[in-house]
């Protein structure tokens, strides 16, 4: 079992950069606003969405997920292709738990073919849970398909009874299929750039899939006030800074699904040595230490 400091949470960062952006302009965020079509020009790109009304702007930033309309505009449809892997994902109240299972850390438990992440929420009010496993006969890929609780405690039959607890403290747990998806060598086009899952969908092994958007977001703010260009190539030089580290986290993330589900696992004597020789200070820094030294404010743009 691997501990790592956890500091703060995805869904307290969104709620705070939320609360920046409406103080700012209380209307910039508008909800159900699904984008059906979007249209560019010399002067500024228009967007129409399914309710029928438009909007106009300078640039457009398709932060709009894996599933990204604006992506698939630009340059078609995206080749997922499945990981092998199916996650189960859950949420729980923190005072269901003993206090071992509340501690303000993020632990990984590994084995072979599978392996289980669990760390706080909302200042430690809630505990997230997802197991991931090895299984081919579930390829729909959404966070809102639900399981039941004996079905997820099944794909973990015999692991440590702190994984079983959480397992059947969950309400709902729910499954979805993990795909791989190529890095895109291409994010924008003209007055349009993509951001975060939108041009660098990654699996969730480095738990770095939100940060590389929010770091996406400041490199884009940095290009679009410190660079006097057109702004076609304001948006190019914002892919140039950010596409070899998105890129870089990426491959990482599948490197570490197969270092988490290592066949070596399987038994005490081999796990034993292969986490004495996997996480030690020195391979532990060579493996994560770009990741977490990364200065936004340094980069080079």
């Amino acid at each position: 079992m691997k501990r790592s400091k956890f500091t703060e949470t995805q869904i307290v960062a969104i709620l705070k950069l939320a609360e920046a952006v409406t103080q700012i302009n209380p209307n910039a965020i508008e909800l159900n606003a699904r984008v059906m079509q979007l249209e560019q020009d010399e002067s500024g790109v228009t967007v129409t969405l399914a309710n029928g009304k438009t909007h106009r702007a300078d640039i457009l930033v398709g932060a709009d997920g894996v599933h990204s309309r604006v992506r698939s505009s630009l340059f078609g449809e995206d080749k997922a292709t499945f990981s092998g892997s199916l996650a189960w994902r859950g949420v729980i109240p923190a005072e269901r738990h003993t206090e071992h299972l509340r501690a303000p850390y993020g632990v990984n438990w590994v084995g072979p073919g599978a392996h289980v992440i669990h760390y706080p929420l909302r200042k430690g009010e809630l505990v997230n849970f997802v197991g991931i496993l090895e299984r081919d006969d579930w390829i729909q890929e959404s966070w809102n398909d639900a399981g039941t609780i004996e079905e997820c405690s099944n794909d973990f039959a015999g692991w440590h009874e702190d994984v079983q607890t959480l397992i059947h403290a969950l309400d709902t747990p729910f499954k979805w299929a993990l795909m791989l998806r190529d890095p895109l060598p291409q994010w924008s086009e003209g007055r349009i750039t993509l951001l975060g899952d939108a041009c660098h969908p990654t699996l969730p092994m480095l738990a770095s899939g939100a940060a590389m958007a929010i770091e996406d977001g400041y490199i884009l703010a940095r290009c679009l006030d410190e660079i006097e260009a057109p702004v076609e190539d304001v948006l190019k030089r914002y892919e140039a800074a950010r596409v070899e580290r998105t890129s870089r986290v990426v491959r990482g993330s599948a490197e570490n699904a197969r270092r988490f589900h290592n066949p070596a696992l399987e038994n005490a004597e081999g796990a034993k040595a292969y986490v004495d020789r996997e996480w030690t200070p020195e391979r532990t820094q060579e493996r994560y230490e770009w990741l977490f030294t990364y200065n936004v404010d340094e980069v080079k743009v």
